[in-house]
């Protein structure tokens, strides 16, 4: 089937991008699920200014991941006082929704050295956790979140620690509260958020990585919905 490498799938071959956690070589390229993903070592991390959700204001984020450890920040921005930080961070090996003291956890296991998509959104009252598009976290929430600093693979500002030790890529923030179906949609599709969709605010594609390099002199990253 001329640039078909899989003559019993149209869909398989050079021309396409490929999708993380699909087990399946959709560009042809050799490989599986492979992309450019950042490798974090538990040392570096990334942080940069953004003007992120505010107090109670409606927000999802996502991030693939791919780890075997624990207690650890995906993304987090705000301060560490009381009810001012919100993120993603593994924590018992589970999706966990931190709010600093208002906090929720799910049930799947993440940290099985697998990727997976991980998604918390949040409409102003229902705080809804979701891995690889599966609900996870479903409670309601009254959010107080302050501060424009995101780090990435870090504890908020001012604070050390729960650096990220693994594998992450395509970290997302909206300014809207997306549904179970659009975070579903959205997990599928690594490569082809151009232009940025409305509510799409901070986008971290990590195209400027080696893919399964440790890049630990690589601290600053393109947002991509700024260009």
């Amino acid at each position: 089937h001329g640039l078909d490498c899989d003559d019993s799938n149209y869909s398989i071959n050079p021309g396409v991008s490929e999708v993380c956690g699909n087990a399946v070589d959709d560009n042809c390229s050799g490989e599986i699920d492979e992309n450019n993903a950042m490798t974090f070592d538990g040392v570096s991390y990334a942080e940069g200014t953004v003007f992120l959700p505010q107090g109670n204001d409606p927000r999802t984020m996502e991030a693939w991941i791919k780890t075997t450890s624990d207690g650890m920040v995906v993304f987090n921005w705000g301060n560490t006082n009381a009810y001012e930080r919100c993120g993603i961070i593994i924590g018992g090996g589970k999706l966990y929704f931190v709010g600093e003291y208002n906090d929720a956890i799910g049930n799947i296991t993440v940290n099985d050295g697998l990727w997976h998509h991980l998604a918390v959104s949040f409409d102003g009252t229902n705080l809804m956790g979701y891995v690889d598009g599966v609900l996870d976290i479903n409670t309601t929430k009254t959010l107080s979140t302050v501060g424009n600093t995101l780090r990435i693979g870090r504890r908020a500002v001012p604070d050390d620690g729960e650096y990220f030790v693994g594998e992450m890529d395509e970290v997302r923030i909206w300014n809207v509260a997306r549904t179970q179906a659009e975070i579903q949609a959205s997990a599928a599709n690594l490569t082809n958020l151009a232009p940025p969709p409305p509510g799409l605010i901070a986008y971290y594609k990590f195209d400027e990585v080696v893919a399964a390099g440790l890049n630990t002199s690589v601290l600053s990253f393109i947002n991509v919905v700024s260009y």
